[in-house]
């Protein structure tokens, strides 16, 4: 009998809820930012309850590279990359090439 971790039982892999949450997280304040419904990382983090810096840290996950970001949509990253893995890793770097180099996907 071979057991696989992390999959639906299809032999796929499943999302981890906490990775796309923190990735769906980011976007939004920075969707809130560019469209002017927050000010500032200031407004967002008051908003949110959350420290200024957390934020300023976490919101470059909005910046995440497009092959790193649908491997964590569809599961289909390494096991080592886990929420807390990903928060540690923030601010990311803005170029992939970079995040590749540093993000275990």
């Amino acid at each position: 009998m071979n057991v696989i971790l992390g999959t639906d039982g299809s032999g796929r892999r499943t999302p981890d809820p906490q990775l796309v949450d923190l990735v769906i997280q980011a976007k939004h304040w920075f969707a809130g930012l560019s469209t002017g419904k927050y000010d500032s990382l200031s407004e967002v983090a008051r908003r949110v309850s959350l420290d200024k810096s957390y934020v300023s840290r976490v919101i470059t996950l909005a910046f995440l590279a497009p092959d790193i970001l649908e491997k964590i949509i569809t599961g289909d990253h390494s096991h080592l990359l886990t929420q807390e893995r990903l928060r540690k890793a923030c601010p990311l770097p803005l170029r992939w090439e970079d995040q590749r180099a540093l993000l275990p996907v």
